[in-house]
Order: structure tokens, then sequence, then C-alpha cells
């Protein structure tokens, strides 16, 4: 602040008229930088006020842009007057600071576990496996219910997949740019968004924990053992989602399983089973696999 207070009165006594230009300059940035803040500030009335659904990626770009014609606004008063604007720098940091950390996501786990069978499923394991399979663990670990034989793929492992392929700038990119009201435009990303998680490769270690799991499952069952593969959405059955939201496949064997894993993950991204869940900031998935009669299966858990 002190050197631009220098800079300023040196101008202003040695360059009168630069300092004149500058200051004819900074005020018209600033009107420019006022009138775009003025439409953002209105794009964010508009979501608050009137409820309209968009992506909250929408609203986090939406303060962005807003930070930084805020920012130019102080930089440009700042140029104009430094003396009588010592301290505003010093406030909007203040304020800055306080939206991002209310606009920052969950903190995510990208470390083990990646699976988890059920008879180690405790009822504070939620985070890791969704509620249905929290559930199920409960009606064979305390209930001693017979229910099929399975394991759970944890939120964790979806992180890591996310993280190992750097999904996430561009997921939330998309995000950022899709109208929800629009059938056309969810079609358009949601489609993109599926080819990106099936274009993607399993990392190693979540791809040897999800094996090493089948083949105990293996050795339980049937060399021969198939599988049905379903989302556990952490807040599924919820005002955030409902019952077949999400994709499941049945029969799947060895040789299809990680395939199969990818496309579960990537049905969190399609018109069926994306807005929802994203309006409500939810992104942590888990998968559950089990293994019985098929046809049983598709009675208890649906098409």
């Amino acid at each position: 602040m002190q050197l631009q207070l220098f800079r300023h009165w040196t101008n202003r006594l040695f360059s009168p008229e630069a300092a004149v230009r500058g200051k004819y300059e900074a005020f018209k940035q600033l009107l420019e930088a006022d009138k775009y803040s003025h439409e953002l500030i209105a794009e964010l009335e508009d979501i608050y006020y009137n409820h309209k659904k968009v992506d909250i990626k929408a609203v986090e770009k939406t303060f962005g842009d807003l930070s930084q014609a805020v920012s130019a606004m102080v930089d440009n008063l700042l140029q104009m007057a430094p003396a009588s604007y010592s301290g505003l720098r010093d406030y909007f940091k203040k304020i800055d600071t306080y939206i991002r950390f209310i606009l920052t996501p969950p903190k995510i786990e990208l470390t083990p576990p990646f699976t988890m069978p059920l008879k180690k499923i405790r009822p504070d394991n939620h985070p890791l496996v969704g509620g249905k399979t929290c559930r199920l663990a409960y009606l064979q670990n305390s209930l001693n219910l017979s229910i099929p034989k399975g394991f759970a793929i944890t939120t964790n492992a979806c992180h890591a997949f996310v993280d190992f392929n750097a999904l996430q700038e561009t997921i939330d990119g998309k995000l950022a740019l899709v109208d929800i009201t629009s059938e056309e435009s969810l079609a358009q990303i949601s489609s993109e968004l599926v080819n990106i998680f099936h274009a993607a490769q399993v990392p190693p270690d979540v791809e040897e924990a999800i094996i090493s799991s089948y083949r105990i499952l293996q050795k339980q069952t049937s060399n021969d053992v198939r599988v049905a593969m379903r989302s556990s959405a952490v807040s599924e059955d919820s005002e955030t989602s409902f019952a077949g939201q999400y994709l499941t496949l049945y029969n799947v064997d060895e040789d299809n399983l990680l395939n199969g894993y990818k496309r579960v993950l990537a049905g969190k991204n399609t018109q069926r089973g994306g807005p929802l869940q994203r309006q409500h900031q939810i992104a942590r998935m888990s998968i559950r696999l089990f293994w019985g009669d098929m046809d049983n299966l598709r009675e208890i858990y649906g098409p």
C-alpha cells in the first residue's frame, strides 16, 4: 500500500497528465467491472429467490466470476484514490475467503478400504458404503438373517477413480454449464460425462481390491460365481434419490467386473441418475455386489 501511495503522489507531482489519464482508465474499468458484477449478482439472486434449478458447480463458477470482478473494482478504486480505500482490499479478502469456505466441498478420502465384505460393515460405515448396504449388513450381522453373500466397493474407491484419471476439473466444468431444466442440455452433458467414465481406467490398487474381494467371494460360493452390481448412494431412498435410479447389472463374471464397475459409476451421470443428486451436491457412490439366484436378486433389488 505504501508503494502504491508513493507512485500515486509521484505521478500527481511529476506527471499530472499521466495521473489523470490513469484515473480516467481506472474509472472506465471500474464501471465495466461494476456492471458485470451486478449482472452476476442478479444471476445468483435469481437462483436463490426464484429457486432456479442449477448445478452447484454453476453457483461456484458464478461466484468465482463475481469475485474476480469485485477484485478488479477494488484495484481500480485503489488506483484512483489509494489513501481513501486503503483498507478495502483486506475487507474484500475476508469476505471472499469466508464465502469460498462455505462453498468448499467436504473432504474426500482417496485411501483404502476400497472394498468391504458385508460381515465387516458396521452402521457407522454409512459414508463408505451407503445406506442400503449398511442395512443389509445389519440384517446379516446383528439379526442373523440370511441374505446373499457379497461385498461393497466403497466411496473411497470412487474418489480414487476420479482422482487417478484427473476427472474432477472436467466434470465440474461440464456441470457448471448444464441447464437442469433443459432435456437437450441434460442429454448432452450426461452423454459426455458417461463417455468420460467409460474411457477412464480403474486405478491399479482399486482394481486389485475388487478382484481380490471377488475371488474371496468365489471361494465362498462357486468357481463360476456371477454377481449382481448396484449402486448404494450415500443419501439414497431420501428426497435426493429413489429406488431404481441407478444402473443395476446382473450375471457379471470376473472378466466383466471392472467394466461393470465403470458402467455403474457412469450411471450416476445419466439423465435419470444425475440431476436430482447434483442439485443436492451429492457426489459419493459405493457399489454393492451380491451372489445368488439371479431371479431372486431381481426380486430383491429390482430391474
